[in-house]
């Protein structure tokens, strides 16, 4: 009961996450595509003018990197689920070959028939394989985090330079 309240817990977290990654670019798109409708190019010179396409610069890598924080987070589900395979995988021959009773089994990836003095190396393939799998979910889970962090930060100083574009022009004029 607890471990479904947990996956429960656990799809519903990752399923709000993705929505809000996909709701922060559709987002950060369509308003950078709006501002770039109205946006009158300037001479560039010392004015409030020069701002506004540095925003805009901001404006379109932080949606470059809400695309990569959402191609990093698919890449994070798809090993972790690679990783559980495995897992899985591991355990089922481990609990073949533990029992003794069985001379041969069937190796899952594959389907093909294997000794019982086969099983221990493909169970530490299948041992391997998790563990590839699980360093490369961390360092797409890292690699996320990085595209997070850096997609808030670059959207807001976007949007502050913007700001401070349009405040400041009546003063330049």
């Amino acid at each position: 009961m607890a471990d479904e309240k947990s996956m429960m817990v656990y799809a519903r977290s990752t399923e709000s996450q993705d929505k809000f990654d996909y709701f922060m670019a559709t987002i950060t798109g369509a308003i950078l595509t709006y501002i770039l409708q109205k946006y009158q190019p300037a001479k560039w010179c010392w004015n409030a003018a020069t701002l506004e396409p540095i925003g805009l610069i901001l404006l379109f890598l932080s949606f470059f990197f809400g695309l990569l924080r959402i191609q990093a987070t698919m890449l994070v589900y798809r090993h972790n689920c690679d990783c559980l395979r495995a897992g899985e995988m591991k355990g089922s021959l481990i609990d073949a070959y533990e029992s003794g009773t069985i001379a041969s089994g069937i190796e899952p990836s594959s389907g093909r028939i294997i000794t019982r003095a086969e099983m221990p190396n493909i169970i530490n393939e299948y041992q391997e394989r998790e563990k590839s799998e699980d360093e490369a979910r961390k360092k797409h889970s890292n690699s996320a985090h990085t595209y997070f962090v850096w997609r808030n930060r670059l959207l807001v100083i976007g949007f502050l330079i913007l700001l401070m574009a349009k405040m400041l022009s009546p003063y330049f004029a």
